[in-house]
């Protein structure tokens, strides 16, 4: 089933449009929209009108960091940013900073000044103009909560048109804590966190490294309070196959699953650290099944070492 072929489907509204509902302090967001793009001319746009189409009652700000494109995509977000001077900042860096092992989220704290933090990167897009405004009241009625996620369209790029896959599963819960959660899958484009949380996340795991990529993310959040969910498709996750993650091998993202897993073990505590020694034994479990399948016998008993040193962490620990 095609689902869009170029453009998003949302309004492109003007500044002044986008601002006449604000209320409050208007030199000071609410909500920073945080953007990472890289060489993603093609689909920048897309995200950018996602942004752009939020009906809000609070300011907003949309930070798109560019980390050093060379294929135009600066340039779109440039054209953006001149129609959209009190809204829109663009950052570019002169060098790419990725390749040095700096990931953008440790860049965000220096450059957002919301009291919420929206992530979505930029060949991601959202779908609907309310995602913001019913996210962050959710968040205001809750204050337990450290983050709210909502559900995403899974799409994979072929072409000039995007194929739906499939949408994450809706929970039977409005608020998640660590054991709910672990039957469900948010996707970063749905985030929106309390930006002293995130800051301080950022600040105690993330520096230093480049282990940790979303799916830690996630789990340390949890660790710091619950998740409040939204229960509608807000946003599409863009399969290229030139992702980060997505351009891995199966043996490449077991291996980093692995060794996050362990530093997670390590950094958090209780149930958080308990789980994460749980992970550990399920991707113990399945580098051993690919050993047998393989018959490399040197494969196959260090593998069972290593399965049985993760069955007596998991069930002692």
């Amino acid at each position: 089933m095609v689902l869009y072929e170029t453009q998003n489907e949302l309004a492109l509204h003007s500044e002044n449009e986008i601002m006449e509902n604000w209320v409050g302090d208007l030199s000071r967001p609410m909500v920073s929209i945080c953007c990472a793009t890289f060489n993603q001319k093609d689909w920048i746009s897309q995200a950018m009108r996602g942004f752009l189409a939020q009906r809000t009652k609070f300011p907003f700000e949309i930070i798109v960091r560019d980390d050093a494109s060379t294929d135009g995509t600066s340039e779109v977000v440039k054209d953006f940013a001149e129609r959209y001077p009190r809204i829109i900042k663009h950052i570019k860096e002169v060098e790419n900073t990725f390749s040095k092992g700096i990931f953008p989220r440790t860049a965000w704290p220096h450059l957002a000044s919301g009291n919420y933090i929206a992530l979505c990167e930029g060949d991601d897009f959202w779908l609907t103009e309310d995602k913001l405004q019913k996210q962050v009241d959710l968040l205001e009625a809750n204050d337990g909560a450290v983050m709210s996620v909502a559900l995403t369209k899974f799409c994979r790029q072929t072409g000039n048109k995007l194929v739906d896959e499939k949408v994450t599963l809706c929970p039977n819960y409005d608020v998640l804590d660590v054991e709910k959660l672990q039957a469900y899958y948010f996707h970063t484009s749905t985030y929106v966190i309390r930006s002293a949380i995130f800051f301080s996340v950022v600040e105690d795991y993330f520096k230093g490294h480049s282990l940790y990529g979303d799916t830690a993310l996630r789990a340390i959040l949890i660790s710091k309070g619950s998740f409040v969910v939204l229960p509608e498709v807000v946003s599409v996750y863009r399969i290229t196959g030139n992702g980060i993650w997505t351009s891995l091998d199966e043996n490449k993202r077991l291996d980093w699953e692995l060794r996050a897993a362990q530093r997670l073990s390590e950094d958090l505590s209780g149930i958080h650290a308990h789980l994460q020694k749980r992970k550990i034994y399920s991707i113990r479990r399945s580098l051993l099944k690919k050993a047998l399948k393989s018959f490399n016998i040197f494969e196959i008993v260090r593998a069972s070492i290593y399965l049985s040193l993760a069955v007596f962490r998991y069930k002692f620990s």
